[in-house]
């Protein structure tokens, strides 16, 4: 069915990436399709609320959660210099 899994687990400073989900966790983001999910990483105005009024993702947990994750994607393109 195309489903993809994963997790991140952020840990005293560090990001550990997991290949499968975890039972454990503070916030779940579900992307409807692949695109949805470029279009959230990628969006140079990122807002998850946006995302979830599109119907692009499900949200349940804490959303402050996805606010930093969000930050922190931003900042890794900025510095690789895939955005302007």
């Amino acid at each position: 069915d195309g489903t993809v899994v994963t997790s991140a687990v952020f840990d005293s400073g560090n990001m550990h990436v997991g290949k499968e989900g975890i039972g454990d966790w503070d916030v779940r983001v579900t992307f409807r399709d692949a695109e949805g999910l470029r279009a959230f990483l990628f969006s140079k105005n990122q807002d998850i609320l946006d995302s979830i009024l599109r119907n692009d993702v499900e949200v349940d947990g804490n959303l402050n959660h996805i606010y930093k994750f969000g930050f922190m994607a931003r900042e890794l393109t900025r510095r690789l210099g895939l955005t302007n």
